[in-house]
């Protein structure tokens, strides 16, 4: 049995096609909304873990693209 959670990583993103300068503003809502709202979810989660860290990450692919993808 665990009692503890140390820390929660969230990873969670989405992509789009292309480099980030090159993304409207519709495509940009549904990369960062995966982000944003899991995000909430975890902090209303950890409210009950006051001494959980949350550690957040994202990929320099988010905004430069993946290579290979048709850029």
């Amino acid at each position: 049995q665990y009692d503890k959670i140390g820390a929660v990583f969230n990873c969670a993103g989405a992509m789009a096609e292309g480099l980030f300068i090159n993304q409207s503003l519709e495509d940009f809502q549904k990369v960062a909304a995966a982000k944003i709202s899991r995000t909430w979810e975890l902090v209303q989660q950890l409210q009950k873990h006051p001494d959980t860290h949350l550690v957040l990450f994202s990929s320099a692919a988010a905004v430069f693209g993946g290579l290979g993808q048709g850029l």
